[in-house]
Formats: C-alpha cells, sequence, structure tokens
C-alpha cells in the first residue's frame, strides 16, 4: 500500500475561510449545531460525536491502549469529513483496510518548533487544532467549547460519566491555558503571526485567556440568541 497521506496535502484547504474549531468543553452543551451548517469546522476528538458534518476531524487519541482510538476508526465518516490522526496510530487503518482509508491524512507531533506536517500538541488538541487550521489558510480562527475545565463530573459537553456518582461536584481547570499561551509565544516567535482577522474565544466562561472573547453570534454574523448557554461557575 502507498504511503499515507499527510496534512502537507491540505494546505491552503480552507484558505480564506473563517475555521471554527471544535472541542467539547460544558459551553456547547446546548449548542444549535444547525447553525454551524455551510461554515468551515475542524471537530476535536470526540467532538465528532455532535450532530453535523464537520470538514475536518482531529484526533490525537492514538495510543494503542486508548479505547478512543477504536471508537473512533468504527464511525460511519461522512465522504465530505477529512480525518487527521497522528502518524502512530495510522497504522490501525492500513492492517484493516478501513474503508475510508483515503479521507485520511497524519500528522507527526513534535514540539513547539514544528514545521509543516507536525503538530505541536501537549495537554490539549485544540492547540493542534489551531495549528491546522493556520496551515489551512484560515482567515480567522474561532474556538469552540474549548473552555479549560470541567463542570463537575461531566465527560465535558456528554453528560455525566457515572449516574450513580454522588460527589459534590467541583471545578476540574486543565493545564488548556497554559499550552495555548505557549502557541501564542511560539507564533510570534517564529514569524509565524495570526490569521488577518485574528483568534477568537468563542468560549463562554473559558479560562483560556490567551485570545479575545467573541459572542458566537457575532462570529457566525448571526442575531444573538440563546443557544450557547455559559454553564455556572460555581
Amino acid at each position: 500500500m502507498a504511503e499515507m497521506r499527510t496534512i502537507r496535502e491540505l494546505h491552503n484547504l480552507a484558505a480564506g475561510r473563517p475555521v471554527f474549531v471544535v472541542g467539547t468543553g460544558p459551553s456547547v452543551a446546548n449548542f444549535d449545531w444547525g447553525r454551524l451548517k455551510g461554515q468551515f469546522a475542524i471537530a476535536l476528538n470526540d467532538a465528532i460525536a455532535f450532530p453535523f458534518v464537520p470538514d475536518v476531524h482531529l484526533y490525537n487519541d492514538c495510543a494503542s491502549a486508548n479505547p478512543l482510538q477504536w471508537r473512533y476508526v468504527r464511525l460511519a465518516y461522512d465522504p465530505k469529513t477529512k480525518i487527521v490522526m497522528q502518524k502512530t496510530g495510522h497504522d490501525y487503518f492500513r492492517i484493516n483496510e478501513w474503508k475510508f482509508l483515503d479521507q485520511i491524512y497524519t500528522y507527526r507531533q513534535r514540539g513547539p518548533d514544528v514545521d509543516a506536517g507536525e503538530l505541536w500538541v501537549d495537554h490539549t488538541v485544540s492547540t493542534a487544532g489551531l495549528q491546522l487550521a493556520l496551515w489551512l489558510g484560515a482567515s480567522a480562527i474561532y474556538l469552540m467549547g474549548c473552555d479549560g475545565f470541567r463542570v463537575g463530573f461531566s465527560e465535558y459537553a456528554f453528560g455525566v460519566k457515572d449516574a450513580n456518582d454522588e460527589r459534590t461536584p467541583v471545578l476540574t481547570r486543565s493545564m488548556d491555558a497554559y499550552d495555548h499561551d505557549r502557541v501564542k509565544h511560539w507564533l510570534e516567535a517564529t514569524g509565524g503571526g495570526l490569521p488577518p482577522d485574528g483568534i477568537w474565544n468563542c468560549s463562554p466562561h473559558s479560562i483560556i485567556e490567551t485570545w479575545p472573547q467573541k459572542a458566537i453570534e457575532e462570529a457566525l454574523a448571526a442575531e444573538p440568541d440563546a443557544t450557547l448557554q455559559a454553564p455556572p461557575l460555581a
């Protein structure tokens, strides 16, 4: 079988278009996904389960021991969705000859000294989504559901892990904010720069302060409504 294609081939796929990078944070739990129709979107990890068809599904859960790897490869992907996965995981597709093999593009995971064909992922795949959006030629990048925390014992936007868990809910923070600060520093230091219309955080109550906030209504150029509800922090 021929060598797997890489994300180098996706250069400028979204040239001149805004790109929505969709995570699974609590802030997207009540979002009307029909509003993304016609928008260029990258779904991160389990965001592929949301009821919309992303242009790209990017995931970093490629370790053989990670059950997400096996759930992803059993999905019925839409033909339009390009699957971007870490190089270490692509052999699972090759060995099993999955029917969507021709939709796969791989990347190598590296440090902040990345070049074309590589993405820098540390604590959160949202930083890789941002880098990929830049490589795709985004005119602007809008982060959705990239909150940097979980509320209670929820599995992000998907509900509780264990319905019988009676522990008192707590606010659990992550290293996401730190990673986004590092990415911004890297972009400034390398001269890579930001997209013409900027990088924006459309996630209500996000603890990631690296990127300025913008309401999802403004990002979608739509009339304000209540489809995106921010969860309480207490």
